[in-house]
């Protein structure tokens, strides 16, 4: 099997970075396009992310490999701001493993973490999310 793939769109209108994964997910390929994307061109912080792990490989990730990926996104804190970040995954297990990443990673920084089951339902909550940015 393959070490995860992933790919990096951005859509100016409205803002929003849309990462999607497929193959075996590891700590070191997920930092790796976290790194990517902050150095992208169009980055801002507290642009909405949209990360779409539904095609990922996720069954080998450790506890240790989910508190890896955290400190390394706490470590990004001033890069990232109050970044709204939806998660997509596909199974439980990897529903449950983000679930603890979102725990670790919110307790030290400041951005806005949810994780859902489907492209169809994270959508809406960064839509409704930007909205608030906009009107408030």
């Amino acid at each position: 099997m393959r070490d995860v793939e992933y790919e990096i769109r951005f859509r100016s209108q409205p803002r929003l970075f849309t990462v999607t994964t497929r193959g075996v997910a590891s700590a070191e390929r997920i930092a790796a396009f976290t790194s990517e994307l902050l150095r992208h061109r169009d980055w801002q912080p507290g642009t909405p992310i949209l990360i779409d792990h539904s095609r990922a490989i996720t069954n080998q990730l450790t506890v240790e490999d989910v508190h890896q990926i955290a400190e390394s996104v706490i470590s990004l804190a001033e890069r990232t701001g109050a970044t709204p970040l939806a998660l997509v995954m596909a199974t439980d297990v990897a529903f449950g493993m983000a679930r603890m990443w979102q725990q670790r990673t919110e307790l030290d920084s400041p951005m806005q973490i949810s994780i859902f089951r489907s492209m169809q339902e994270a959508r809406p909550w960064l839509e409704k999310l930007e909205e608030k940015e906009q009107s408030g």
